[in-house]
């Protein structure tokens, strides 16, 4: 329906979807495709994250039921669009109305910028040079 959409994908198998596929990819070249779309739809595990602290605009789904409630929050607080269980009977029309959603790139940037400010990476930055403090 898009032919204008470039589509990437991350996997190990290679389905007869229209696109282009990574897979063993380094995490240096990982952060470089994170942080070089427009949008990316993943689980709601730990790429989750990384895709938000890049300020990647996300659809997200839940492939694990201990990610609903992590989805469930970040969706009320703007920074992805949730489509739920990956397993649900409407899976495909719901990620069809979420990519419609995120199609300005006004409403993705305003997912960006909300992401960026719920994921705060230089925590993890302070909390290393606390720990090697002690350390040393």
């Amino acid at each position: 329906h898009y032919p204008e959409f470039e589509l990437h994908i991350v996997s190990n198998t290679h389905k007869d979807i229209r696109g282009k596929y990574y897979s063993s990819c380094s995490a240096e070249a990982m952060r470089e495709l994170m942080c070089s779309v427009d949008l990316a739809i993943s689980a709601g595990g730990q790429t989750l994250y990384e895709l938000l602290s890049c300020g990647t605009p996300v659809i997200a789904t839940a492939v694990a039921e201990n990610q609903e409630r992590d989805l469930e929050i970040l969706a009320e607080n703007n920074a992805i669009v949730s489509i739920g269980d990956f397993n649900a009977n409407n899976f495909c029309s719901k990620l069809y109305s979420a990519v419609l959603s995120v199609k300005s790139s006004r409403v993705r940037q305003r997912m960006s910028d909300k992401s960026q400010s719920l994921i705060d990476c230089g925590s993890t930055l302070k909390l290393a040079r606390g720990m090697l403090a002690i350390v040393n």
